[in-house]
């Protein structure tokens, strides 16, 4: 009996560290067309505060997405993308 407590409390305290160790991440997504061809995913680490963005987009040409912390998208961060020739290519901007 004594062994099945033991093991009892310690499965209990290595939850309970896996609980207060882990770091809150919030997962969303959302299409951004009616046709459901462009979707965003996005997680949040509350932690890190890093945030981590997939977009996935039928297309048979070039893929934009910008992320802007006001209005409009002056000073927003762009990036474009796509396949030409058969090679991806990726390009990085701010917006002016």
């Amino acid at each position: 009996m004594k062994a099945t407590r033991t093991r009892s409390v310690f499965v209990f305290i290595f939850l309970l560290y896996i609980g207060i160790s882990r770091s809150e991440i919030i997962q969303r997504s959302e299409y951004l067309d009616n046709a459901k061809k462009y979707l965003v995913e996005w997680e949040v680490d509350l932690d890190t505060k890093i945030a981590t963005f997939t977009v996935t987009v039928t297309t048979i040409g070039w893929v934009g997405f910008g992320i802007s912390d006001g209005p409009n998208m002056i000073g927003a961060d762009i990036v474009i993308g796509g396949v030409k020739s058969g090679k991806p290519y990726f390009k990085v901007s701010v917006a002016s």
